[in-house]
């Protein structure tokens, strides 16, 4: 409704307002249409599940892939993201961008691979500041990097021109991470900031379990509130409840029991990733989606209180779940993917 100077005056990452923002630049060129912005996100999605077989065929093989890529198109709650308009699909979509350029990198020493992860990782924060944490988790990967290395430098010993980038790469993401941290009300999603004044980590930690949970599908109220320092149980039972509910004692409706559904995937999946975990540590790309997935599933977790927000919050990173986990899909026969 607004000319073209008022519109981009109104360019604000606060909230979902970029995607609004987004969403009338279109209605803008083609006209509106209120199936315009479902069908690019239907697009949006269809990428989604591409760019998932193509990592998960980068480091596990093509029929892990094909699995991989049947679990993310046929999962119902990420295909809701695909079928609506809501910015999580962007952000997800910039954020599997971002996995693809980060394996990349790792497995080919590419040198553009970790500049261009961290763009898309930054669009992805800009679309939903959740995802900062992905960068964060680079920026421990590389900061692990540059402790292995040390030995090697004060020992002297050879180092090869592409792993000396590695470690030059890995320095100026650690001191990205640690400007990022120092700038002051970076936000990390559902409330959590760094470098705020007013508040340290841990006050905003604690702040995450005062309010009373609500909806029809909050958490237990033993689980929502209480003092996360004194009673230290209530973060991994908050994580527990993040990844795995609802459970049976949590279902009041034949809607709620819908929600089994991601319970049982995730628990099936995180069981692959704990039963292969030897294999999966011996991939350094692994290594590297392992703390950007740490990281996510803690920043998320903490700030939600509700399982049906708990479920399409989890979904947006739904396929580095899976990425790890298909370790062991090529010894998981379906006659959906024979030949």
């Amino acid at each position: 409704m607004q000319d073209w100077s008022g519109l981009f005056n109104e360019i604000n990452n606060a909230g979902s307002y970029l995607y609004s923002f987004f969403g009338a630049i279109l209605f803008k060129l083609f006209g509106y249409h209120e199936l315009l912005l479902p069908v690019v996100n239907l697009f949006f999605g269809m990428l989604v599940v591409a760019l998932t077989g193509i990592i998960v065929n980068r480091i596990w093989g093509a029929r892990p892939a094909q699995l991989s890529a049947l679990i993310i198109g046929l999962y119902p709650f990420a295909a809701f993201n695909s079928a609506i308009a809501l910015r999580e699909e962007p952000s997800i979509l910039a954020f599997m961008f971002g996995l693809y350029f980060l394996v990349k990198w790792l497995q080919e020493e590419s040198r553009a691979g970790i500049y261009l992860c961290l763009a898309f990782f930054g669009l992805a924060t800009m679309i939903h500041p959740g995802w900062v944490a992905a960068i964060f988790g680079v920026g421990v990967y590389a900061l692990l990097l540059l402790f292995k290395a040390l030995p090697r430098i004060v020992q002297g010993s050879l180092v090869t021109r592409g792993y000396f980038h590695n470690i030059l790469t890995a320095g100026s993401i650690v001191i990205l991470s640690l400007l990022l941290s120092a700038a002051g009300e970076v936000t990390l999603g559902k409330g959590i900031s760094l470098g705020s004044e007013e508040e340290t980590v841990a006050e905003l930690i604690e702040s995450q379990f005062t309010g009373m949970p609500q909806g029809g599908s909050a958490y237990p109220t033993v689980i929502a509130t209480g003092d996360p320092f004194s009673r230290p149980w209530l973060i991994p039972a908050r994580i527990v409840y993040f990844l795995f509910s609802p459970f049976p004692w949590d279902i009041s409706s034949p809607q709620q029991a819908l929600g089994m559904i991601s319970s049982v995937l995730y628990l099936f999946l995180v069981w692959k990733i704990f039963k292969n975990w030897k294999t999966i540590r011996q991939h350094q790309e692994c290594v590297a989606l392992l703390i950007i997935l740490a990281l996510l599933t803690f920043i998320f977790a903490i700030g939600v209180t509700n399982i049906g927000t708990a479920i399409r919050h989890k979904t947006k990173f739904l396929a580095l779940f899976i990425i790890l986990a298909a370790v062991s899909f090529d010894s998981i026969r379906f006659r959906l993917l024979r030949r």
